[in-house]
């Protein structure tokens, strides 16, 4: 049986692929207009990986193998425009229609926390709560969720659909935290916020996204979180990582991150309050996040050259 990855090339595709190539055959498919070559140079020469540099709506079916067990569909457009939001839901549509005639069992779709917009709510959100996205990205993510459900149900193919939250980790495209990071290693100053961050690691989503080729579980939408984890404690866990002892902690109010967040755009959920609950994936799957909130961030500043000794250049 074989794996197709849309977005191989990309930050979570190229994890994944690492991942699955261990236990089955794999067809890459990217464009290559994001992602990069060498995100996939320990897979690429793999006799069990086969890459295919193509755009989604150019695909045929006699491009796919036989066989399919699972197609993830990573492959995105993130920028969050009108035409954008068409793409996404047009190679959504196109990849759905080829896995249907290639007799795929299992359809993943990797949507966004996004999907559900900027929701108020003292209690932590899951996949119960009304979705309203609030700009074209998480429209688009929220369309394709309702095009792969309907055409999954119509034809019979089991699907699952992710909702994360913000993912970091190597080969992160928005290199989150390293300029978090690299402030606290010049200057010695530890932010504190009790405002948190839904955040997972990109091997934890992996791992997760991985067990849907292993276990026979309900199709459905699922949100896949580490956790929500405070500026306070992302901080002081950098700090410890860099080996910072003699620091100066320095309380951020929440409006000095509320202006940083609306004039970046970074992280609007947590100016928000927003927490989100992934108990239901947990519990259908059994799951328990395989690396802590620690391992990830030191492999993550590790990666991007940000060590106790200085910062390297990436």
């Amino acid at each position: 049986m074989s794996i197709v990855i849309s977005g191989v090339v990309g930050f979570v595709g190229s994890h994944l692929s690492e991942v699955i190539l261990k236990h089955s055959e794999i067809m890459g498919i990217d464009n290559l207009l994001n992602g990069k070559l060498n995100n996939i140079k320990k897979v690429f020469s793999n006799e069990n990986f086969s890459f295919l540099k193509k755009d989604i709506n150019s695909l045929k079916s006699r491009d796919l193998p036989s066989n399919i067990e699972v197609v993830y569909h990573l492959a995105v457009n993130h920028n969050s425009t009108y035409n954008s939001y068409l793409e996404n839901i047009q190679t959504t549509k196109k990849i759905l229609e080829i896995a249907r005639k290639k007799d795929a069992e299992k359809f993943v779709f990797m949507s966004s926390t996004k999907a559900m917009g900027l929701i108020a709510s003292k209690k932590p959100l899951d996949e119960s709560n009304a979705c309203k996205p609030h700009d074209w990205y998480g429209k688009s993510k929220l369309e394709c969720e309702k095009l792969v459900k309907n055409f999954c149900e119509t034809h019979g193919i089991k699907y699952y659909i992710f909702r994360p939250p913000r993912i970091f980790g190597p080969r992160d495209w928005q290199k989150t935290f390293v300029d978090f990071s690299t402030l606290i290693l010049k200057t010695n100053i530890i932010p504190l916020s009790p405002i948190k961050i839904n955040l997972i690691y990109v091997k934890n989503l992996v791992e997760a996204l991985y067990l849907v080729s292993k276990k026979n579980a309900k199709s459905g939408i699922y949100i896949v979180s580490d956790g929500a984890y405070s500026i306070s404690k992302i901080s002081l866990t950098i700090a410890k990582i860099l080996g910072k002892k003699k620091v100066q902690k320095i309380k951020v109010p929440k409006f000095a991150f509320s202006i940083y967040s609306f004039f970046t755009g970074s992280f609007t959920h947590a100016r928000k309050g927003i927490i989100y609950s992934s108990k239901n994936f947990r519990k259908e799957f059994n799951f328990k996040s395989p690396y802590s909130f620690y391992q990830g961030m030191k492999e993550t500043l590790s990666y991007f050259g940000i060590t106790k000794y200085g910062k390297n250049n990436f």
